[in-house]
């Protein structure tokens, strides 16, 4: 992580790891490992943070299909209301992995810190192409180190 401290802008990249949960058998999965690297930047102005990612995702092929490596991003806005308490927006999309049309989300979402690693998250999505979910939400807990 870059941290410029005297402008308030911050790069950050990070690598993720999908491992497969859902069953390949009933459809519900590749049942194969995804990786993919992604760069985050940050610059808050006041209790404002204007957000940009960048990523590139590898997809395991399962069986019988092929699936094309893609590149994702985002842009978004939050807006802290207390010092542990952040709402926001985020608007992504993505190139189809098997060149269908892309995806297109916004996400508002509301992030609680718990601890100085951990982040309790809740969020809404609504989707603007046939490849994404027309709406959807959840919780997750997430763990900085």
């Amino acid at each position: 992580m870059i941290d410029h401290a005297r402008t308030g802008i911050v790069f950050d990249i990070t690598t993720r790891l999908k491992i497969p949960t859902a069953s390949a058998k009933q459809n519900m999965g590749s049942g194969q490992v995804d990786y993919a690297i992604q760069g985050d930047l940050y610059k808050t102005i006041s209790k404002f943070t204007l957000s940009a990612a960048f990523g590139y995702r590898i997809l395991g092929n399962p069986s019988g299909i092929t699936f094309h490596n893609v590149l994702y991003g985002a842009a978004g806005l939050g807006y802290q209301l207390s010092p542990t308490v952040t709402m926001g927006t985020s608007y992504t999309m993505g190139q189809s992995p098997v060149r269908l049309e892309d995806s297109r989300d916004l996400m508002l979402y509301i992030s609680q810190r718990v601890t100085n690693n951990f982040r309790l998250n809740a969020y809404g999505i609504r989707g603007f192409s046939d490849r994404s979910p027309d709406w959807g939400g959840g919780i997750n807990l997430r763990y900085i180190f």
